[in-house]
């Protein structure tokens, strides 16, 4: 028995002397790669052989509010060191590899536009838990051109249009809501309520179906969010969230609630297609299935390899399409609040283009969507606010032999990087943007040649080039129709105080002067606490 415990403690000690060794030894290769990089000339904080920069963005985290989101810390190494104003390599090993960040729209052209590197693996594993392996975001070559190919008619401007009417009664629904907040005076939080209009619209547009998430429980909705809460990317700094035994029983539970809602309605779309050849398409899918039916005239089913896909989109489509949507549109919402002069502009193209009362938009959106086409001035509000909240980055891995070139001929290594296109940092980068804290409208209105005239390539929020968001006309839409039926109506402010008050939360969690901020969410960027508020009807 002795014999038997010195050997388990010998054991032990062979495996942790390893495990220390590997850790030294990652430590020595990674510190001197960036070292090496460093000594090129290369940009990037002062640099510790021990640390890295792992101290610095700590003293970076330190002074911002917790639970911030990560997009916010190239620009904060902007503001602090200046002269960081096109690209930076960052050390944080060992919570993930060296980060290449891409704060300039000529780098960040050539990471998804040029060319197409490999997209960082942890989205892969973010995303299917919720949507399988074969979902769009994660597809490539050949297998991804034909889905998106498939589903680019359902997500195109024509067909978008002719959504409009379902679109309107989900916004009349979200309408009554706030009248009766109006009402009552009371603090709520519009993040709630902006999410369940947003997946009652996608679930319209992608499904021809109405989840009612504005109006009573659905567990569709509910087993989506609780996945998303759920799913990581493997660079966490929390060990308790990497270690999460219990994540994959859930991730199948919520996965088998998911599927039990959506095959059978999705069979019987197809089943409808095949009984009523020649009615017009109602739905993203519908155009799927009608596609396949095309190619595959006599199957009287759905073969399962392509309904997983199918299916794999739709939840895709649901979780983008009112994930983001809901926080632009809540960022918009606020800037508009902040901005009064922007607000009565607005308000005055909205009497112009549906005429003075504010109760007959929809009904005139119902029956002229195309009337959506005539606001240049409500595309240019949602354009800057997605400049100043752009909710998402791009992350890619770097290549052995490929180098970003800055315009003056500066190579950029990417080998053993992740190399971040970080849209906030290039949105609020004074390099490439007039006034760049500053909301301006105006500057999507002015013509080229105007100093605030936007620089190519540099308004990211959906991304570019060929796996730009393919839900871009659709997310806008929406926005431009929330905005059309409530912005005369009703008066949305903060209320962070009083909010602050209540919850005993310390003074002067901001964000370059801003109470309103980006926070980490399941997926992109949300609004600070929820965006507490109140709404008051207008005389």
């Amino acid at each position: 028995m002795v014999a038997m415990d010195g050997l388990s403690v010998q054991l032990t000690l062979t495996v942790l002397t390893g495990l220390v060794s590997f850790f030294f030894m990652r430590l020595y290769r990674v510190r001197s790669h960036v070292r090496s990089l460093q000594k090129k000339g290369l940009p990037m904080p002062p640099h510790s052989f021990l640390f890295g920069h792992l101290r610095f963005v700590a003293s970076i985290l330190s002074t911002l509010p917790p639970h911030i989101h990560g997009v916010y810390i190239a620009d904060q190494i902007r503001q602090k060191y200046p002269d960081l104003d096109t690209a930076f390599y960052l050390d944080i090993w060992p919570m993930g590899q060296p980060h290449l960040m891409l704060i300039k729209p000529d780098l960040t052209y050539q990471l998804t536009q040029a060319n197409q590197l490999p997209k960082f693996p942890g989205l892969r594993r973010f995303l299917t838990p919720l949507a399988g392996e074969h979902n769009l975001v994660t597809m490539e070559g050949p297998a991804w051109k034909r889905w998106r190919s498939i589903f680019n008619p359902g997500f195109s401007a024509s067909h978008i249009s002719s959504l409009v009417p379902g679109m309107v009664d989900k916004v009349e629904v979200f309408k009554k809501k706030l009248t009766k907040l109006a009402r009552t005076g009371e603090l709520f939080h519009l993040e709630e309520m902006i999410l369940n209009l947003t997946i009652d619209i996608i679930g319209g547009a992608v499904m021809d179906h109405d989840f009612q998430s504005q109006s009573k429980y659905n567990d569709m909705v509910t087993a989506l969010r609780n996945q998303l809460t759920w799913s990581t990317t493997g660079i966490e700094i929390s060990f308790l969230i990497k270690i999460n035994f219990l994540r994959p029983f859930v991730h199948r539970y919520n996965t088998w609630r998911m599927n039990r809602y959506l095959y059978p309605r999705v069979k019987g779309r197809y089943s409808s297609i095949l009984e009523q050849e020649g009615n017009p398409s109602k739905s993203v899918i519908d155009l799927a299935l009608k596609a396949y039916q095309a190619e595959n005239p006599s199957a009287d089913s759905i073969p399962v390899a392509f309904l997983e896909v199918a299916i794999a989109q739709i939840k895709l489509f649901i979780f983008a399409g009112h994930d983001t949507t809901s926080s632009s549109t809540i960022f918009t919402f606020d800037l508009l609040a902040r901005h009064p002069e922007v607000l009565a502009r607005l308000r005055a193209e909205h009497d112009t283009i549906f005429g003075p009362n504010p109760s007959e938009v929809g009904s005139r959106l119902t029956t002229a969507p195309q009337l959506l086409n005539q606001l240049p001035y409500t595309l240019a509000v949602i354009k800057e606010a997605l400049r100043i909240y752009p909710v998402v980055a791009a992350l890619r891995v770097g290549q052995p032999g490929f180098s970003l070139v800055t315009e003056d001929g500066q190579q950029f290594p990417t080998e053993d990087c992740i190399i971040v296109g970080d849209h906030y940092g290039v949105h609020h980068n004074p390099a490439v943007w007039p006034q760049a804290e500053t909301f301006i409208p105006e500057r999507w209105i002015v013509d080229e040649g105007d100093p605030l005239y936007p620089a190519k390539n540099a308004w990211r929020p959906f991304e570019r080039g060929p796996r730009n968001c393919i839900g871009t006309e659709l997310a806008m839409t929406e926005i431009k129709i929330i905005l059309a039926m409530t912005v005369r109506s009703f008066d949305i402010v903060d209320a962070y105080e009083e909010f602050d008050a209540l919850k005993n939360n310390p003074k002067g969690m901001n964000v370059n002067g801003q109470r309103t901020y980006m926070v980490r969410g399941a997926g992109a960027g949300h609004p600070s606490d929820g965006y507490p508020c109140k709404v008051a009807l207008r005389q």
